[in-house]
């Protein structure tokens, strides 16, 4: 198991903690979640292959995030250097969403974490500066999220956030009282 995002970040944006404690609370939810994902498909696999290799689950899911992270790394470049040109043209605000999409489902069709191509995406989106490779490649300096953009992501991810637990809710059926009331006293003994 792993620290839900859709807790953390919340929660932190709450309590109102310092940038780098934010952002270290935040990335470490994000990978852990998507690595509880990627290990959970890697332990199904080896159920179903009859035997757990470790060494070859651990390499799968190391690749699996690395090369997620490369696609979303190269994506987040491309996207720097056509972004101006993107944003010329009518009502763009949706083509960034829209190209994360793209990428999520891009790497998952290639067998990699999409939730982890789409976070080096996002990064490298925001933390361009830092890493002076869109700089080096167009020569010129990029703008990246501008403050507009960034509220709008921000709805976003807050109606996402909604029909997930709406999702969540749909979800669960209370067929049978006794995993209820398991299920009730285990959430009640995790938050004492």
């Amino acid at each position: 198991s792993g620290t839900s995002p859709a807790v953390v970040i919340p929660m932190v944006k709450s309590l109102k903690v310092r940038e780098r404690a934010s952002t270290l609370l935040i990335l470490e939810s994000a990978l852990a979640d998507v690595a509880s994902i990627v290990l959970t498909f890697a332990l199904v696999q080896a159920a179903q292959q009859g035997e757990v290799r470790v060494g070859l689950m651990i390499g799968q899911t190391v690749s699996s995030l690395v090369f997620a992270a490369a696609i979303g790394i190269a994506g987040g470049v491309f996207w720097l250097l056509v972004w101006e040109r993107v944003r010329q043209l009518p009502s763009t605000i949706f083509t960034t969403l829209a190209g994360a999409f793209i990428l999520y489902g891009g790497a998952e069709l290639l067998g990699f974490a999409g939730a982890i191509a789409v976070m080096a995406f996002g990064i490298t989106l925001t933390n361009h500066q830092h890493f002076g490779i869109a700089r080096f490649l167009s020569g010129r300096p990029l703008t990246g999220v501008t403050p507009t953009e960034s509220d709008f992501y921000l709805e976003i991810v807050f109606l996402l956030k909604t029909f997930f637990f709406v999702y969540l809710g749909i979800s669960m059926r209370a067929d049978d009282p006794t995993l209820l009331g398991v299920a009730v006293a285990l959430t009640l003994l995790i938050y004492l």
